[in-house]
């Protein structure tokens, strides 16, 4: 498979399949000398693309929506093959969402995108116009984790807005980056307007600096710094979505035959390798031991495998990396005192075929001052901590410099519209984890190290966007009382109408403006009003 974008590559990245090892394909890489060729090109198709009128690129994307509920399965093939996660998780979690985002775009976007007229209340003889403009070529780096969702939420997205899109996907997953290129050109859409761009972190750096409108990054936080800063010294804005350390608090009016098996699921699906996977579970006191009883019991249920093996739950951590993140943390913890209640073992791969399977763990007694309780740990790791009540749970969840999203259980509607109120993060789930922030038409972005800007939903669409304010005199009248000259008389003219325009109440208003209509009438008439 090859890249519109490349031509003769300085080195090769090998994809693999962390569920066998197999060596998948060698993938020519872009050097970041090519990228201005791909920039180029990406310009002029988008020149044509952006004039269009948003009605017709929808129309243009419903193709696109067809083609990929035909290969629905080929997709799911694909991503499972990529990152080791079971066939029904690729379907689900990616080409389903994708679908839904798409479906959204095709229902909602026209709207969304159509000129917004504007009522002023002081500059009344002015017609103002919102107009939503597309910045142009947008750059998306994208994840190994979720590499079908992610590079479609964000950059369909960008191209309803009418951008053109640099696809920059993870070294880890060239071969789903570049089926969704080759997908988009199946469906028609204009070949430079989705490229994508295979290499290393390199080039990533290297499309930040190209010259794109804007930047949407996906991944961590040390590199989502250096993107902003990249951005800020070129004035470019950028969306970025980082880590998450996310909490579950789960109260003592919780139905538990729900908020089990759906946290067993929000922490370890994908292996937990997901930003916004459940990580800190506090539990109040009162049933702090059952509910860490039918945890554990369901968690030590789950089957680690691959597809060869039968039916699976988690696949593997993608490479080295991640395994010796989370064996570092669990032996840190254990070293410390804690409980592991379940798990705490992992099968590190060596040779040429290496995989690495964990696990799935569960931790109790961890201090907050582990690197389970503070850092992402990105994978099959969660921690179970009993609280006292509410607002020890709060501060807890509250505690972490992350803030992407948290999950609230209780029977209570109250409590529930309480807690999420105070919660610092960009999403709160009540009686519900992780699911939602697939919706097409949810909004989706943390706050504090998790990052800033939207994607998906109505905010993601418009981020897309510049907003252009078009304003246009409707009545041509030949002066303005704020033009010159600058007189006494005229200051006293407009402050006189202030209240007439912004006066408490109706009352207050008319007689202002009657006051003032007065005074304009004297100034014209030579001071005699009644002339």
């Amino acid at each position: 498979m090859e890249s519109s974008a490349v031509e003769s590559p300085a080195e090769v990245l090998v994809a693999v399949n962390p569920a066998t090892g197999e060596r998948l394909a060698d993938v020519p890489a872009v050097t970041p000398a090519q990228l201005a060729d791909a920039l180029r090109r990406a310009r002029r198709a988008q020149r044509d693309w952006g004039a269009r009128p948003a009605r017709e690129r929808l129309l243009a994307m419903r193709s696109l929506l067809e083609l990929l509920v035909r290969r629905r399965d080929d997709l799911a093939a694909a991503v499972a093959r990529e990152t080791g996660k079971p066939r029904l998780e690729a379907l689900t979690a990616e080409v389903l969402p994708v679908l839904d985002h798409l479906d959204f775009l095709l229902r909602e976007g026209e709207a969304l995108l159509a000129p917004r007229p504007l009522r002023h209340r002081l500059l009344r003889s002015v017609r103002s116009t919102v107009r939503r403009v597309p910045y142009g070529v947008v750059g998306v780096i994208t994840p190994w984790n979720y590499p079908l969702f992610l590079a479609a939420s964000a950059g369909f997205a960008a191209l309803a807005a009418g951008n053109a899109v640099l696809n920059k996907p993870s070294e880890l997953a060239p071969l789903v980056g570049l089926e969704l290129e080759k997908l988009l050109r199946d469906a028609g859409l204009p070949p430079a307007l989705w490229q994508c761009l295979p290499g290393n972190g390199e080039v990533g750096a290297a499309l930040v600096e190209a010259g794109c409108d804007k930047i949407c990054f996906t991944g961590s936080v040390e590199t989502g710094r250096r993107v902003a800063a990249a951005c800020g010294e070129r004035l470019v804005p950028c969306t970025l979505e980082l880590g998450g350390k996310d909490a579950a608090l789960v109260f003592a009016d919780a139905d538990l035959e729900r908020a089990v098996p759906a946290l067993v699921w929000g922490s370890f699906t994908n292996c937990g390798q997901v930003c916004a996977s459940v990580e800190r579970i506090y539990v109040e006191d009162s049933i702090a031991h059952e509910f860490t009883r039918r945890f554990v019991e369901q968690t030590a249920r789950l089957r680690v495998g691959t597809e060869a093996e039968g039916d699976f739950d988690l696949g593997p951590l993608v490479c080295r990396a991640q395994f010796e993140k989370v064996r570092a943390q669990v032996e840190e913890a254990r070293a410390a005192g804690a409980a592991v209640l379940v798990g705490g073992q992992g099968r590190p791969g060596e040779g040429e075929k290496a995989r690495y399977f964990y696990e799935p763990t569960v931790l109790g007694g961890v201090s907050s001052r582990l690197r389970a309780l503070r850092e992402e740990s990105f994978g099959p790791l969660v921690a179970v901590v009993p609280v006292g009540g509410e607002e020890e749970a709060v501060q807890a969840a509250n505690a972490s410099p992350y803030g992407l999203t948290a999950s609230v259980w209780t029977q209570d509607p109250a409590r529930a519209e309480r807690v999420a109120a105070r919660l610092q993060v960009g999403s709160v789930f009540v009686n519900e984890v992780l699911a939602p922030s697939g919706a097409g038409e949810a909004p989706w972005g943390g706050v504090k190290d998790s990052g800033y800007g939207k994607t998906r939903g109505a905010e993601g669409l418009l981020e897309m966007t510049r907003a252009q304010h078009v304003a246009m005199d409707r009545f041509g009248v030949r002066r303005a009382p704020f033009w010159f000259p600058y007189t006494r008389r005229k200051y006293e003219l407009v402050s006189s109408f202030v209240p007439a325009l912004f006066g408490g109440s109706p009352t207050v208003r008319l007689k202002a403006g009657i006051k003032g209509m007065l005074g304009l009438l004297g100034r014209r008439t030579g001071g005699d009003p009644a002339s």
